[in-house]
């Protein structure tokens, strides 16, 4: 099993659902160099 694809497609998951405010957007404070 591929682990960065994999954490490609929880990364790419995530952002979608944020996206669709799904999600708060949390990985603002997570991971500030994510905007």
């Amino acid at each position: 099993m591929d682990l960065s694809k994999v954490g490609e497609n929880i990364l790419s998951s995530v952002q979608s659902a944020m996206s669709l405010g799904l999600l708060p957007s949390v990985s603002s404070s997570d991971r500030p160099e994510v905007t």
